[in-house]
């Protein structure tokens, strides 16, 4: 699992962290919306041309990789 890298405020993950347990992932928009921003809140663009994502412990992570993650820890309903 990718280890996430804290670039903001406690508050604020802990308003978005509610938000992505709440997302319809059986509505697309949605789902890309907040993967978009848990993407932007969590990790860094390694390679943008090649869709790659750095974490916390600098290992990189393709956007489809991340995706998945993102899609198992939060669509627990």
């Amino acid at each position: 699992m990718a280890k996430k890298i804290i670039k903001v405020s406690e508050y604020y993950i802990k308003d978005n962290e509610e938000w992505f347990k709440m997302i319809n992932f059986k509505d697309p928009i949605e789902v890309a919306h907040g993967f978009g921003v848990w993407l932007n809140l969590y990790f860094e663009v390694w390679a943008a041309n090649r869709s790659t994502w750095i974490d916390g412990e600098n290992h990189a992570y393709t956007t489809e990789e991340l995706l998945a993650e993102f899609v198992n820890e939060y669509n627990v309903k």
